[in-house]
């Protein structure tokens, strides 16, 4: 399961939902600030720094950043870099 926190009018949340709309994958969008409070997603993620924060099976993987250098630059396979199951919910 693919889970995408994402904040109102971020460029960079809007592209890693290109990317994996681009890929066939489904994800499950959260918002700050209104699914969950910012203290919340500090707690929850204490290393992460900006938005997207991209967590594939209950693991942080990183940001856009992870994303696109993983499946775009580097031409990986989603579910052989992050270990994606094949039934996913959107």
């Amino acid at each position: 399961m693919i889970e995408l926190y994402s904040r109102r009018g971020c460029s960079s949340c809007i592209a890693a939902e290109q990317i994996l709309n681009s890929i066939n994958k489904s994800y499950t969008k959260i918002y700050a600030e209104e699914d969950k409070s910012m203290d919340e997603i500090k707690d929850m993620f204490p290393l992460a720094r900006s938005f997207p924060i991209i967590v594939v099976n209950d693991k942080f993987i990183g940001g856009i950043d992870e994303l696109r250098s993983k499946i775009l630059n580097e031409g990986q396979d989603f579910d052989k870099v992050f270990l994606v199951e094949e039934h996913e919910y959107k």
